[in-house]
């Protein structure tokens, strides 16, 4: 398929999350994002803070990149790439 078809989940206008939820999983976009359901970048921050100390206390590789892919999404849903930030982009 080409990928000039493929829906694009941000519609040009900036989303902002309010979900305080520090973990999440990790689910492919089908339509446009729910803001309640996206974390900001003050919870992201938080999010990644729990991701290390959970490497560091069980190396669970799975738990650790489904958060991670999860943050990412979210940052980039903000356009976070975009923003100044602490938060680094490219985990």
């Amino acid at each position: 398929a080409a990928t000039g078809s493929r829906k694009r989940p941000m519609s040009g206008s900036f989303l902002v999350g309010t979900s305080c939820e520090l973990e999440k999983p990790y689910l492919r976009l089908t339509s446009e994002p729910d803001p309640a359901t996206v974390r900001p970048v003050a919870v992201l921050e938080q999010s990644l803070e729990l991701v290390k100390r959970r490497w560091k206390a069980d190396r669970n590789f799975s738990y650790c990149t489904e958060q991670l892919k999860s943050i990412r999404q979210d940052l980039t849903l903000q356009r976070c790439a975009e923003k100044d930030t602490d938060l680094p982009f490219v985990i």
